[in-house]
């Protein structure tokens, strides 16, 4: 098969699934891209990747970009209506695939909010001008800066093929497919999910939005139709129980301006203040209690009618944080993949996957 890496570049982290032969394997890092130079000591770049844009030798200052990890207490927005056509998006992108290990050829499929992918009055039915403007963009020049030399490297890797795909919804077929998908697998997931109706929705559950998307599948083809008008984007997050904890801790032990990994926080429930460690699990069961209550109620609305729906799938990586919100709806349609946070680039890679093994079959060419 060729080799295809799927970048699910969301507004708080990049998802990333690659394949280079058969097998598939997965990463995560922050969306946290920076116009500028990181801190540099002796003249190398400390902490952070460094990325030059368009030019490879000699760039100019609004050319260089710097990529910090998650330890890095530097917060960035990146809900700008042109971040898809961004360099910042672009820099994202290529980290992904430098990262990735891949070389040679590849075929990459980077992601766009579904409210912004879907466009009616197109006659695809898509926003055929943003991913065109997104596929130009993240196939641009970019290299990573070498950090002996402090010139661009030239990439291992040569994009061959760019596709654009929307957030969220291809988790469904993370969860109609195992790693090796299979047309058997595909009858039975149909079988137990779509024999009485053929609705389903993909609630996903991001860093900064919370998107509920209401479809149709379409059995003939195992494909699927979004009903962007029924569907619905809510800027709210993983990133609020952040906010809360930050008020919180800050009111508790009459603190401010903290820096701390709210990730690290929410897995161990303590904090360091002035070389003392706190236990703090009260707050942070409080915190995801008060903002998991707030999408509960901002979402009921749209799954009011819950029985018309075959399956209802809990993505993203706010779905494992706020299980209580999935525990309200049936268990007999509710969906939680084994890891939701790569779901949707999962689902797309499966979907791929399966896709190019019909065409093999079918003896054509993927």
């Amino acid at each position: 098969m060729r080799s295809l890496v799927v970048i699910d570049d969301g507004h708080t982290a990049t998802k990333v699934v690659w394949r280079q032969g058969e097998e598939a394997e997965a990463f995560v890092f922050p969306s946290k891209a920076i116009l500028g130079v990181a801190e540099v000591v002796g003249g190398e770049v400390h902490g952070a990747d460094v990325y030059f844009v368009d030019q490879k030798l000699k760039p100019r200052p609004n050319q260089i970009y710097t990529l910090y990890g998650r330890e890095h207490p530097i917060t960035v927005d990146n809900r700008f209506e042109d971040f898809p056509k961004s360099k910042q998006n672009r820099v994202l992108v290529h980290h992904a695939l430098v990262r990735s290990g891949v070389t040679g050829s590849v075929d990459i499929i980077t992601t766009i909010p579904v409210r912004d992918y879907f466009k009616p009055s197109s006659p695809s039915g898509a926003n055929d001008a943003l991913t065109a403007a997104k596929n130009e963009n993240v196939t641009g020049k970019c290299y990573r800066r070498d950090a002996l030399t402090g010139e661009g490297e030239e990439p291992y890797y040569e994009i061959d093929d760019a596709l654009v795909f929307p957030e969220g919804v291809y988790a469904i077929y993370d969860v109609a497919f195992s790693d090796t998908p299979s047309g058997e697998e595909l009858d039975a997931f149909q079988s137990k999910y779509f024999s009485g109706n053929t609705s389903f929705a993909v609630i996903d559950i991001g860093g900064k939005t919370t998107d509920v998307i209401i479809a149709e599948w379409n059995c003939s083809d195992a494909s699927f139709t979004v009903d962007i008008q029924k569907s619905k984007t809510m800027r709210i997050g993983v990133m609020d129980v952040a906010i809360a904890l930050e008020r919180e801790v800050e009111r508790r032990f009459d603190v401010s301006n903290l820096s701390f990994d709210a990730l690290d926080l929410l897995a161990s429930g303590k904090i360091t203040i002035s070389g003392v460690v706190h236990d703090i699990t009260d707050i942070v069961e409080d915190a995801v209690a008060l903002v998991g209550g707030r999408i509960s109620d901002m979402i009921a609305p749209l799954l009011d009618g819950y029985r018309q729906f075959g399956v209802m799938v809990f993505c993203g990586g706010g779905a494992a944080l706020f299980r209580d919100i999935a525990a309200k709806y049936p268990s007999t349609v509710v969906q939680t993949p084994e890891d939701p946070q790569f779901s949707n680039a999962m689902g797309i890679m499966k979907f791929r996957t399966a896709y190019e093994q019909s065409l093999e079959g079918q003896g054509g060419d993927a």
